[in-house]
């Protein structure tokens, strides 16, 4: 029996030459980078070419559910055959969805649309590499070298002019010497191997093209209802009678589902705002302070004296007192509060008690006033001095009242109700304190009022060419102020300055100006639209210069409200589509009246035949390739937009998307004051010092 092992080791090694021996005659003999089936010369583009005509290629198959189950990990661009619906799908980023290559419509198959462009001719192979150049011949001897020794020996300059060259040759005539040998010929250098024919473009067959011409409507398919296809929806078509044609009349009433459509898109989630700072708690208005009580009505009059008694009868004289220390002047009163005018005679003083109130220059005080002065002239009513470290004058009130009321009761008087003053320059002319425990109180330390259009409740002016007019500090922080001075310094640990406006017309937060026609408007609102800040110059930045000092950076404007955005982009196969940041997208509006600008710089490839910029949108826009370009070129990109209309509270619209060169708010009126001088005694804002 012969030996069946040997026979079939020795037909398995004749089957692997065999393949062995058809791969290597498939692919080409030298080293490239691509791969061709079916040809020799595969496209230099292509890193795999498939020539047939007899065969197609299949891409793999599967089900709907199997093919869905690929989105968490499919790779941009990956097809596959969904056998459902019988449509091709591939997967698409940054969508994140499968898009079909089937047209949509729930109609039979309609007929073949119209057979595409062809194909665009492959590139020409690149030429064979130029085999490398012969090894040079040797070089033949010179006609003056006689001895042929390679040298130019003194012998051989015949004109004896330093020079070796043809004048030396044949005694002194030029004529030329024996031919030096020639060099041997190179051997001719390999040929390098004819570039790949690219292969000719297939008949376009593909998913239809972006946005280009729409290519011609195939006629339309007939309707699985409409079985004598005539394409009018006959009354016997209507299966189950409902006056409608649908699928619910296809194959004898029983529905039967379409394919299953792709998922639209879903779109990503904003970006959520950050919370807005809670405002701050406005101030609670102040408590006006209490009418001061009002004086006295006048003492009616004295009733009519009555009749006299009788007189009664006249007691004996009393024995005669001891002599008094004085005597009582004439002039003496009752209620008055009595002093020696001489070391024997006593009477009035300028002290008027009638047992209820005291009161100096009147006898009528105010019924609650203990103690008052009515003074005429010139004179001070009250003044207390105090050479150490008490209190000249010292007021507390443990009840409910005020400490101490400083009021002028004549409306032609222009003093200030207090004066201050303080002769230490490092001291403060005036204290105020609210000592209670830290808390969330509304006891101001100090509080001011007034109701005049060319006053101010806080006024401070200061009279040094390098100080501070007011400063203040919040947040438990210590006060910052220019060392050259400033009309107000202001400091908190979170917030410098407050300033709001509450006109529902034309306002602004902050108004500023100098003296030469410039003004400058922050929180600007113009009854139509919000300005941050508006005002003359430029809006600019500080960046460190080269020399380690600072340099402005000064930003570009725009007569309207535009929005700018940058990104990178490439183009797969001559095509990409860039999709807009969707917190920019949101916030500008883009319409035939209002369009989108992009532009794009191409980076990196100089072979690009350039592109074209299709379908702008507020949510995108695509890059295109111009004359059937194929590249992969890399671009980065700029968008501008105008910005949308913004919806405030209550109401308010904010409008922005039609700005264009919108006016400039008007200069306000403004008015000059400086405190006025007090002069009591020619020192200006001094007042006499008594000591």
């Amino acid at each position: 029996m012969p030996d069946l092992s040997k026979k079939f080791c020795t037909q398995s090694i004749a089957l692997l030459t065999l393949v062995h021996f058809c791969i290597c005659s498939i692919l080409p003999s030298q080293a490239q980078d691509n791969v061709g089936i079916g040809t020799n010369t595969p496209n230099a583009s292509a890193i795999l070419e498939m020539l047939s005509t007899n065969k197609g290629l299949l891409i793999p198959r599967m089900t709907a559910v199997q093919r869905l189950a690929l989105s968490g990990s499919a790779a941009n661009s990956l097809l596959v055959y969904d056998t459902d619906s019988m449509c091709y799908f591939f997967w698409r980023q940054p969508s994140n969805a499968w898009i079909s290559l089937c047209n949509s419509g729930s109609g039979g198959t309609g007929s073949n649309g119209v057979t595409g462009s062809t194909g665009t001719t492959g590139d020409i192979g690149a030429t064979g590499y130029t085999g490398a150049t012969g090894a040079t011949g040797s070089q033949g001897y010179s006609c003056w070298d006689t001895n042929q020794n390679g040298i130019n020996d003194t012998s051989e300059d015949v004109d004896s002019n330093g020079f070796w060259n043809t004048n030396d040759c044949n005694a002194g005539v030029a004529v030329p010497g024996p031919a030096g040998y020639t060099g041997s010929t190179g051997s001719t250098g390999y040929t390098g191997a004819t570039g790949f024919t690219g292969a000719t473009g297939a008949t376009g067959v593909g998913a239809t093209g972006y946005t280009g011409a729409t290519g011609a409507t195939g006629s339309q398919g007939y309707s699985c209802w409409d079985t004598n296809q005539n394409g009018i929806n006959d009354p016997s078509e209507d299966v189950d009678g409902n006056g409608f044609w649908n699928v619910n009349d296809c194959n004898a009433g029983v529905p039967v589902p379409g394919p299953i459509g792709t998922t639209g898109y879903t779109g990503s989630t904003g970006t959520m705002g950050s919370t807005g700072r809670t405002g701050f708690t406005g101030f609670t208005g102040f408590t006006g302070s209490t009418g001061r009580t009002g004086s006295t009505g006048y003492t009616g009059s004295t009733g009519s004296t009555g009749s006299t008694g009788s007189i009664g009868y006249t007691g004996s004289t009393g024995s005669t007192g001891a002599t008094g220390p004085g005597t009582i002047c004439g002039g003496a009163s009752i209620n008055y509060v009595t002093k020696f005018t001489s070391p024997t005679d006593i009477c009035n003083s300028i002290i008027y008690d009638n047992t209820t109130n005291v009161v100096i220059g009147s006898t009528t005080p105010f019924v609650t006033d203990k103690f008052s002065t009515y003074i005429a002239g010139s004179d001070n009513g009250v003044s207390s001095y105090a050479g150490g470290s008490g209190e000249a004058i010292y007021g507390n009130n443990y009840g409910t009242g005020r400490a101490g009321t400083f009021y002028i009761n004549n409306a032609a008087n222009t003093s200030a109700a207090l004066f201050t003053q303080h002769e230490n320059a490092n001291a403060a002319a005036a204290y105020s304190l609210n000592n209670a425990a830290a808390g969330a109180g509304t006891g101001d330390a100090y509080q001011g009022f007034t109701a005049q259009s060319g006053a101010a409740a806080l006024w401070g002016q200061n009279t040094n060419s390098s100080g501070t007019g007011i400063m203040a500090s919040g947040n438990n922080q210590s006060t910052l102020f220019l060392t050259n001075g400033s009309g107000g310094a202001f400091i908190g640990d979170i917030t410098g300055i407050y300033g709001g406006f509450n006109t529902g017309g034309i306002g602004e937060a902050l108004y500023m100006d100098d003296n030469y026609g410039a003004v400058w408007n922050a929180g600007y609102w113009d009854g139509s639209s919000y300005y941050k800040i508006v005002g003359n110059g430029s809006v600019s930045t500080v960046v460190p210069g080269i020399d380690d000092k600072n340099v402005l950076l000064i930003c570009p404007e725009s007569p309207e409200a535009l929005f700018t955005d940058y990104g990178n982009g490439q183009l797969k196969n001559g095509f990409t589509h860039i999709e807009l940041d969707p917190v920019f997208a949101k916030n500008i509006v883009v319409n035939d009246k209002h369009k989108l600008r992009v532009f794009v710089q191409l980076e990196d490839n100089e072979n690009c035949k350039g592109v074209v910029v299709k379908n702008k949108t507020a949510k995108g826009f695509d890059v295109m390739e111009l004359d059937g370009g194929t590249s992969n070129t890399p671009f980065t990109y700029q968008i501008t937009a105008n910005r949308a209309d913004q919806q405030m509270e209550k109401g308010r619209v904010a409008h922005y998307a039609d700005l264009r060169f919108p006016y400039a708010p008007v200069r306000l009126e403004k008015s000059s004051r400086k405190i006025p001088v007090r002069n009591t005694s020619g020192e200006g804002l001094k007042s006499p010092i008594r000591k």
